[in-house]
């Protein structure tokens, strides 16, 4: 449906496949996926401490629009 924003949630590489431009890929083709599905736009969650993650999300082209708290608890 046209003008939805599809979110992407619970994206994790183990470390043995890190660095491999894996979710680099990954991310691309759900952007493409969704694009051809006539979303505009892709939204995601990242913890803002997860430098390696935020980072990859910036040479993508995602940019942060809204912080929220999130809070872990000790089974997470």
């Amino acid at each position: 449906e046209e003008g939805r924003e599809p979110d992407l949630y619970g994206l994790k590489t183990e470390g043995a496949f890190r660095r491999r431009g894996l979710a680099t890929q990954l991310i691309r083709e759900v952007a493409k996926v969704y694009g051809k599905q006539g979303a505009q736009r892709l939204r995601l969650q990242v913890a803002s401490d997860n430098i390696p993650a935020v980072e990859l999300y910036r040479k993508l082209g995602f940019v942060t629009e809204e912080e929220r708290a999130y809070y872990k608890t000790e089974e997470q």
